[in-house]
């Protein structure tokens, strides 16, 4: 497993490659944190993924505000670690 026990953070987990890249990086074994404007597509990946045995946390966030990106990393920090 090339990412075992990193932390990967993914952003526009919404429609298209998003939710592929999550879902590849937890099967190397990375610790995910997925950031989206809507949580649809993210809320399934994590159940996905956490059904799979993978870990991946989903938080609501808008890139281009940086309170909502620091909202990430404050979140993947908490949930998963450094």
């Amino acid at each position: 497993m090339m990412l075992k026990d990193e932390v990967v953070i993914v952003s526009g987990v919404g429609a298209g490659l998003g939710p592929k890249l999550a879902a590849r990086a937890a099967a190397e074994g990375a610790k995910v944190v997925m950031a989206a404007r809507s949580s649809d597509v993210m809320d399934q990946t994590a159940k996905e993924r956490a059904a799979a045995g993978g870990e991946a946390i989903a938080v609501p966030c808008d890139v281009r505000k940086s309170g909502d990106v620091q909202r990430v990393v404050d979140a993947g920090v908490e949930k998963v670690g450094p």
